[in-house]
């Protein structure tokens, strides 16, 4: 339903969040090592969740059930490999303000690129929809309100270049 969906990605987004709070606060590398696998494990799913709320919020999900199982999938794939390989994320960078996820060669940046094309397919299905005929006009509102919060939240990815070393916080204005 729409209601599970949004709370499942809200949910991610908090976990996530809040295994960086903490691990911001350790400063014993094991505890530091185990947080950012924690961490990563709610990150991996955030494509799979966010695509399925936008499926959701259009009431299209039976339509690309089987898309998104495929998008799932390579969401469990992305976690077996977080546990079982260094060649995704591999320990953390060490910054003024803490720790933070180190990313490693050759699988962060496939990731990345999942992510990526994921995201984009569902602003895609949203500008469709949005521009679609026989949507009516209280969906066409919300269908605008969630594509302007996906674009902000789409912002998020710039926390990436923090995995590769680059120093972007604390931002000054």
């Amino acid at each position: 339903s729409l209601n599970k969906s949004f709370a499942a990605l809200c949910g991610l987004t908090f976990f996530w969040q809040f295994s960086w709070v903490v691990l911001f606060n350790v400063h014993h590398p094991d505890g530091a090592r185990i947080l950012v696998k924690v961490g990563w494990s709610g990150i991996t799913f955030l494509p799979a969740v966010y695509y399925h709320f936008v499926l959701e919020s259009m009431g299209v999900q039976s339509t690309y059930k089987r898309q998104l199982k495929w998008i799932y999938a390579i969401g469990f794939i992305f976690l077996g490999l977080l546990w079982s390989t260094k060649n995704f994320i591999n320990g953390f960078n060490e910054f003024s303000w803490g720790l933070y996820p180190k990313a490693a060669l050759p699988i962060h940046p496939l990731y990345l690129i999942y992510l990526g094309v994921v995201y984009l397919l569902g602003v895609q299905k949203l500008i469709t929809f949005f521009r679609g005929g026989g949507v009516t006009p209280a969906r066409r509102v919300q269908a605008k309100y969630i594509l302007i919060s996906l674009v902000m939240y789409g912002f998020a990815g710039s926390d990436f270049a923090i995995n590769y070393g680059v120093p972007f916080y604390p931002l000054k204005l």
